[in-house]
C-alpha cells in the first residue's frame, strides 16, 4: 500500500509508532534525524534496512554483536550452543552485593 498523503511536521515531531509493522515502508525526503529504531526482529529472515540505498542490517548485527557478549551465538542448533552463548554473558546481578537493595 502506498500512502501519498504527507504528514504535516507539526503533527509527527517527538511522535512513535510502538508495537507497529512499517514493512515495506518507503521514505523520500523524510526528515529523519535523532530516530531510534528498536526492532530485535530486524535481522530475522533475511530482512534489510536501507538507508540512502545501503543495507545498514549488516552493520547493526557487527555492532550488536560487538555489545553483547554470545549475541553472535543466540540462534544455536543445539542445547550446548546455546550453553556456549550463555556462558559468554555476564551473569545477572554481577557485581552486586547483599546490601544492595535491589537484592531481593
Amino acid at each position: 500500500m502506498t500512502c501519498r498523503t504527507p504528514i504535516p511536521s507539526r503533527e509527527s515531531e517527538r511522535r512513535g509508532f510502538v508495537e507497529s509493522n512499517l514493512s515495506g515502508v518507503v521514505m523520500r525526503g523524510v526528515h529523519i534525524a535523532g530516530s531510534d529504531i528498536d526492532a530485535p526482529w530486524l535481522l530475522e529472515g533475511g530482512s534489510v534496512l536501507r538507508v540512502n540505498g545501503i543495507d545498514v542490517a549488516p552493520f547493526v548485527e557487527a555492532e550488536l554483536n560487538r555489545r553483547f557478549p554470545g549475541h553472535a551465538d543466540r540462534r544455536a542448533a543445539d542445547p550446548d550452543g546455546l550453553l556456549a552463548a550463555w556462558a559468554g554473558s555476564p551473569p545477572r546481578g554481577h557485581g552486586l552485593t547483599r546490601e544492595d537493595p535491589r537484592v531481593g
